[in-house]
């Protein structure tokens, strides 16, 4: 078998077979070429004829339509598809929902409290992070309590609880290094770009803490010194 001749397949320029006309592999041409049957098979693009919708995957039905033939959708595909069906029946997509939001801006969100009577109530905060997870994609706020205790809240955007959000003020000047020091830290800023003035005050600080500390050490070192010297020069004396 290894020394038999391969006899590969040809045809003219202008009549291709339907697989090669189709493909977008490049190997397909030489599959067809040494295996002439495949060529009655077209073989198209799964992510142009679907347009990500799960319901338009037509399966492979070799008895009725012989020379057509699909390449199955990957798993991540199937995967994707089904969060977009997800996301498209869900009320959310019809909510009054600003899809602009992104880390650094004041939203105020509106909750429900019951979904048999309908009854809502409102909560702002300043968003940390947007995680974009398709039917599972998220954001987490940061709100402050009473007592000065800063509380992360991740909320999910396709949940039946969400009924709007609203873009209350937008910051655009600051760096993502900020939001994770507004994590734990400064309960009492709201605004991404004060974080930077409050940690050079907070530098400030600690240089100037620093240079009382040596100015301390340096005159309790000259105190000392001068009481060594008083010491030994009354010993002289009473000698």
């Amino acid at each position: 078998m290894q020394q038999r001749e391969i006899v590969l397949a040809d045809w003219p320029k202008d009549d291709a077979p339907v697989a090669v006309k189709t493909c977008s592999d490049a190997r397909t041409e030489s599959l067809v070429r040494r295996f002439p049957n495949l060529g009655v098979y077209s073989q198209k693009s799964e992510s142009v004829r679907l347009k990500g919708c799960l319901s338009n995957w037509n399966k492979n039905n070799t008895t009725t339509h012989p020379g057509e033939f699909r390449r199955v959708p990957k798993h991540y595909q199937i995967f994707h598809m089904l969060h977009f069906d997800l996301i498209k029946q869900h009320p959310t997509t019809q909510n009054e929902v600003d899809w602009s939001f992104k880390p650094g801006d004041v939203v105020e969100l509106e909750m429900y409290t019951s979904l048999k009577k309908g009854t809502t109530h409102t909560i702002s905060g300043l968003i940390m992070e947007r995680r974009q997870k398709g039917f599972d994609s998220g954001l987490v706020i940061r709100n402050t309590e009473k007592d000065g205790l800063a509380v992360l809240r991740h909320i999910p955007i396709y949940s039946p609880w969400l009924k709007g959000l609203k873009i209350m003020h937008r910051y655009n000047h600051f760096k993502l290094e900020h939001l994770n020091l507004l994590k734990k830290n400064f309960p009492d800023i709201w605004n991404p770009e004060e974080v930077h003035e409050r940690l050079e005050v907070i530098k400030q600080d600690i240089v100037d803490k620093r240079k009382h500390a040596v100015l301390i050490n340096t005159l309790k070192m000259h105190a000392a010194s001068a009481k060594a010297v008083q010491t030994s020069t009354v010993e002289d004396v009473s000698v």
